[in-house]
């Protein structure tokens, strides 16, 4: 055990956890997520309400506290997801079971993002900075959901290392290195597409399967079969997608993402929009626009069908404030907007 400070304490096992708890000058807690265990965890969860936590690896820490009661509530969902874990089964399912399982926990809340919102909430950044804190309300952004599978695949056993350099990822060692994004793949978790980011192993059915991610097939299959039997439009995507994709389930920063990666697909050469657009609440509640040559959709949660939005309705709604854009989201005059490439979608 290391304290930087007299307040401060680097945990890396029970033992280290079990000492410190009778400091009384100790008030901030830093957990190796590369080596800690569940019997650690535990310990801080039924001793440690005195104490602010954070993660650390290697030699950096992060730098927010989450409080006691965000930390309880993240360990429960951490020994919720592992708990399904049997000791028998191939490290590769393990490892994909707890990816699976904490992406079907998790989302990234654009509301959040300072590069999409002129006005942030501090707290709210903090929150999804730190990942005990962020797993407790669900809102990730990118480090703490790497950091967050770490965790979890040390908790089990498997052999990990979180990677923080240009490019933020997770290496995990099985018969050879995997390259691990779960953020990246959070999209396509959720609407039980094929992953993308689990290294080499994406299309692995048969484990998805047992882990029961899937029934039968990816939905992307399902999708494919089903547009194949007539010539691909963008009407008939915004039919099809609603009867195989559970899009209520989807925020609509993901139903973006999927419906660029289907319309880049089956249409490449059609100039196609989708925006993210908010109402004007007490908090900003995001839906997308999809556009193609002055015809507009967006998708409706009640009848879960893709309507058509009338222009005009859709200009008098800007004018008035009861609607805007998320910053960096392409708005240009709705008569002279000029449609994205697909490149600057994203």
């Amino acid at each position: 055990m290391k304290n930087s400070t007299s307040l401060i304490a680097d945990i890396q096992n029970l033992e280290e956890a079990k000492e410190i708890t009778t400091k009384e000058e100790i008030k901030y807690i830093n957990i190796d997520i590369e080596k800690a265990t569940i019997e650690l965890l535990t310990y801080f969860e039924e001793n440690g309400s005195k104490f602010l936590y954070t993660d650390k690896t290697h030699d950096k820490t992060g730098y927010i506290y989450s409080t006691f009661e965000d930390y309880k509530k993240a360990t429960t969902i951490l020994k919720e997801i592992i708990k399904n874990i049997n000791v028998d089964q191939p490290p590769l399912e393990k490892a994909r079971y707890l990816y699976i399982a904490l992406g079907e926990r998790i989302k990234y809340n654009i509301n959040n993002n300072p590069e999409k919102n002129d006005e942030v909430s501090l707290n709210n950044q903090w929150k999804i900075i730190n990942p005990f804190s962020a797993l407790s309300i669900s809102n990730v952004n990118e480090k703490s959901a790497n950091k967050l599978f770490t965790l979890l695949c040390t908790l089990v056993g498997l052999p990990v290392t979180l990677v923080e350099n240009d490019e933020e990822y997770v290496e995990l060692i099985l018969e050879d290195k995997l390259k691990i994004n779960l953020f990246k793949d959070l999209p396509n978790i959720y609407a039980k597409f094929k992953t993308k980011y689990f290294g080499r192993h994406n299309n692995i059915p048969e484990i998805d399967k047992k882990i029961n991610y899937i029934k039968v097939t990816y939905n992307d299959e399902i999708l494919e079969q089903r547009l194949k039997e007539e010539t691909p439009s963008l009407l008939l995507i915004l039919q099809v997608l609603p009867t195989v994709v559970n899009l209520h389930t989807l925020p609509p920063v993901y139903q973006k993402d999927i419906l660029i990666e289907i319309i880049s697909k089956y249409l490449p050469n059609e100039k196609i929009n989708v925006t993210i657009y908010y109402y004007k609440r007490a908090e900003k509640f995001p839906f997308i626009i999809i556009e193609e040559e002055k015809k507009y959709y967006s998708y409706n949660y009640q009848s879960n069908t893709f309507t058509s939005y009338d222009e005009n309705s859709l200009k008098t709604a800007l004018k008035k404030g009861i609607i805007g854009t998320y910053k960096n989201e392409e708005l240009a005059d709705i008569d002279e907007r000029k449609k994205n490439k697909w490149a600057n979608q994203k």
